[in-house]
C-alpha cells in the first residue's frame, strides 16, 4: 500500500523535530530582512494538522519550530511545505480546494468542499480508521480559506517582482481573473476572489522560474501578508 504523501511528509518532519534535525530553510529574516549565515533554533510547539484522505479528514499530531534572528533578536515560525499559519488543514488541501473554487465558474462553496459530489467527513477515531462521525467539511471553511489567500497582497507583490526580474514579458502580468457575478455580493469580495485567483496563477509562473512554490518560504518572508 502506497503511503499518502502528505502523511508521510508530516511523519518525516515530526521525526526530524524529535531528533533536532530540522534545518531553517528561510534565508531572510521576516522582520528585519537580514540574511545571516544561520538562524538560531529557539523552540518547538505542538500542532495538529488535518489531511483529507479518501473523503475522510484525519488529524495528525506534529510540531512547528521557531527560530531567532541574530540581527534583530525576533523569532519566527518555520512552516514546512505542508503547513500554513492559523489553519488546521495542510497547505495542500487549503490551496487545492481554494484554487479549484476560483478557477471553476460552476463551483459553489458547497460543492467545492465535496469529493466527487459527496461530503467529506471527519474521522471519529476510536481506533477504527474507517469510522465516521456526523461532522463534515463545511462550505464556510472554504469561504474563509479563499478570503485569507486573497488578502496575501504583500506575498503576491513580492512574487510578481521576482518574476518580473526574470521576465517582464511573462503572461502572468497580462492575466485577468474573470468571475461570474453570482460568486460575489460586493466589489470588495470580488477583489478578494480575483486576488486569490491571481495568486495561484502567479504561483504557477513562480514555480517555472524558481522550481519551488510561493508557499511556504516566500510567504513566510512576507510574514503571510
Amino acid at each position: 500500500m502506497v503511503a499518502h504523501p502528505v502523511l508521510a511528509a508530516i511523519a518525516a518532519h515530526t521525526e526530524a523535530v524529535e531528533r533536532a534535525e530540522v534545518r531553517c530553510t528561510v534565508e531572510r529574516c521576516p522582520t528585519c530582512g537580514h540574511r545571516p549565515a544561520a538562524f538560531k533554533y529557539h523552540a518547538s510547539r505542538p500542532r495538529t494538522f488535518r489531511v483529507i484522505v479518501d473523503r475522510m479528514v484525519q488529524a495528525v499530531a506534529s510540531a512547528l519550530t521557531r527560530w531567532k534572528c541574530p540581527a534583530c533578536g525576533k523569532t519566527f515560525t518555520l512552516y514546512p511545505d505542508f503547513a500554513v499559519p492559523h489553519k488546521h488543514y495542510v497547505c495542500q488541501v487549503v490551496c487545492r480546494l481554494s484554487e479549484r473554487y476560483v478557477a471553476d465558474d460552476k463551483l459553489s462553496y458547497r460543492t467545492g468542499v465535496q469529493s466527487n459530489g459527496r461530503a467529506v467527513y471527519y474521522d471519529a477515531g476510536a481506533g477504527d480508521s474507517q469510522a465516521l462521525d456526523d461532522r463534515v467539511l463545511w462550505p464556510s471553511t472554504l469561504y474563509r480559506w479563499v478570503g485569507w489567500l486573497g488578502r496575501l497582497r504583500q506575498t503576491l507583490r513580492e512574487a510578481l517582482q521576482l518574476i518580473r526580474a526574470q521576465s517582464a514579458a511573462c503572461d502572468v502580468f497580462r492575466d485577468l481573473v474573470a468571475l461570474p457575478p453570482w460568486k460575489y455580493r460586493s466589489e470588495r469580495r470580488k477583489g478578494v476572489l480575483q486576488a486569490c485567483g491571481r495568486l495561484f496563477r502567479t504561483d504557477g509562473a513562480y514555480r517555472q522560474f524558481f522550481q519551488t512554490s510561493i508557499f511556504p518560504h516566500l510567504a513566510t518572508v512576507c510574514r503571510w501578508r
